[in-house]
């Protein structure tokens, strides 16, 4: 199954008048509201990932989680990803 095709927003909540919380569009439930900066947060990282295949990001993930804080281990990480993460269709 194809995720939902970008470009992905921030929508408010307004189910009361005091209501502080956001969902995002267009992908979000009534039951998926969410802190205005954690639905930002997403959707900038979801927009920014657009054309990336989802199989590579979720391997350049696990690598760079893997790498932890050691440069040069990250650095391959990024190597390894570079041409396929940059690879993106139009």
């Amino acid at each position: 199954m194809e995720h939902t095709p970008e470009p992905w927003i921030t929508s408010p909540c307004n189910c009361t008048p005091t209501c502080k919380s956001f969902f995002i569009d267009p992908v979000a439930m009534t039951d998926s509201f969410m802190p205005y900066a954690d639905a930002r947060r997403i959707v900038a990282c979801v927009n920014a990932c657009a054309g990336i295949n989802t199989e590579t990001l979720e391997q350049f993930c696990a690598d760079v989680a893997a790498a932890g804080h050691d440069e040069l281990e990250l650095a391959a990480a990024y190597g390894k990803h570079k041409t396929l993460l940059f690879e993106r269709e139009c």
